[in-house]
């Protein structure tokens, strides 16, 4: 088994289900822009991306033009849905909250994620959930976004620590692209198409029920090179 002593999680679709929160708030720019995005669009453009990344892809995919400082703005007011649709509450994903309870007692936690900083905060702090990490990075604290390393590099700065016990938690392609890119392992969690999961070192439905040794045991022998 590998050892592990560092655990860096995406926060939507591993710790919290913000999947209804955030389309609602896109559907601002949809809605103004006259956009018709299905499902599978949003999960490929917008799902694991910044919120202004995603617009930028899908005025272009519609050939709409949005200079930007309007890109900007639109972002802006998005973000600001987002943050007031998560202040009526969201679902943490089942067994997460208490798997992060038992792990932060062995494991230094992270955030490291594409959502804006304070949402992700607020919720922590509702599930009684801030004081198990020890940092919150957000899609404002580390560029370029993902898929570029720097979000996950930026957490391993805060580690202050190399990369070969130190584990990333992905929901997402572009996440388990920026992790892999960092030089760190990646587990692939969740609502994830399996093609996407298969550049992770493994897959797990969800966080609920880890434990330490359950998470080194996922991973490849330190002797054996990544996938």
């Amino acid at each position: 088994m590998r050892p592990v002593d560092a655990l860096l999680l995406e926060f939507d679709g591993i710790i919290a289900d913000t999947a209804a929160s955030r389309r609602q708030a896109f559907d601002i720019a949809f809605d103004e822009w006259q956009l018709n995005i299905s499902a599978a669009r949003f999960r490929e453009t917008c799902v694991g991306s910044p919120t202004r990344d995603a617009l930028q892809l899908l005025t272009t995919q519609f050939r709409r033009r949005v200079d930007a400082v309007d890109l900007d703005l639109m972002a802006t007011r998005v973000d600001a849905g987002f943050a007031a649709e998560i202040s009526r509450g969201a679902v943490l994903i089942a067994g997460s909250r208490s798997a992060i309870l038992q792990l932060s007692n062995n494991l230094r936690l992270g955030v490291v994620s594409h959502l804006p900083r304070e949402p992700m905060q607020y919720l922590l702090a509702m599930a009684g959930l801030s004081d198990a990490f020890n940092f919150v990075i957000g899609e404002e604290d580390a560029f370029p976004p993902k898929p570029d390393p720097s979000p996950y590099l930026a957490a391993l700065a805060r580690l202050g620590q190399h990369t070969d016990r130190v584990v990333a938690v992905e929901s997402s392609a572009s996440g388990i692209k920026s992790a892999r890119s960092a030089g760190l392992q990646c587990i692939a969690c969740g609502d994830i198409p399996a093609h996407y999961a298969l550049d992770a070192e493994a897959f797990a439905p969800s966080i609920a029920g880890w434990t330490v040794s359950g998470i080194a045991a996922l991973l490849p022998p330190a002797d054996h090179p990544p996938v």
